[in-house]
């Protein structure tokens, strides 16, 4: 067995995962992502007392300009799923669900249509009053839709490939 493979063998080891578990995370959860991606994310799980295998988050390969070299390079960073955020806000004690969720006209943006907008109010106890305050919210689609550059176009932004298949959903979330 290589360095390397002894190396990420004792780090999943240090995590506390069987080989049924990194198995999963590999092949179901995370395909195709670096292990040392996956297991950043499984530290962020556990950080936040999350469930690995109900995949609160997701790995996100993105481009940055490092600083200090002025050249772009590729990175995977873990961001949060809405499970996570549904399970944070439930965990305070304080969340009391939200409304449906409304959407505006119909438009075309960044080649997809969509809602032009989707807007929901969430609700949460106040305890020192002892009401229910709201937390409206209206997010626009061209403002969150993810994007990429369309190369056969010019390098024009376009919507990235999961928004295309569901702006609805990912705009609701």
């Amino acid at each position: 067995m290589s360095d390397e493979k002894k190396s990420l063998a004792l780090a999943v080891q240090r995590r506390g995962l069987d080989p049924a578990q990194w198995s999963t995370l590999t092949n179901s959860l995370f395909p195709g992502a670096q292990p040392s991606s996956i297991l950043m994310a499984v530290d962020y799980c556990r950080a936040r007392k999350l469930d690995p295998m109900k995949k609160p988050c997701h790995i996100v390969p993105i481009r940055w300009k490092n600083p200090a070299t002025g050249k772009w390079q590729d990175r995977d960073v873990v961001m949060p799923g809405i499970y996570e955020y549904r399970t944070t806000a439930q965990r305070t004690g304080q969340y009391m669900g939200r409304s449906r969720v409304e959407y505006g006209p119909e438009v075309e943006a960044l080649g997809v249509r969509a809602p032009e907008w989707v807007e929901v109010t969430v609700y949460r106890w106040h305890a020192a009053s002892a009401t229910r305050v709201e937390f409206p919210a209206r997010v626009y689609f061209r403002e969150v839709c993810g994007t990429r550059k369309d190369h056969d176009n010019g390098g024009k932004l376009v919507a990235n490939d999961r928004w295309v298949r569901a702006p609805i959903q990912m705009a609701e979330k």
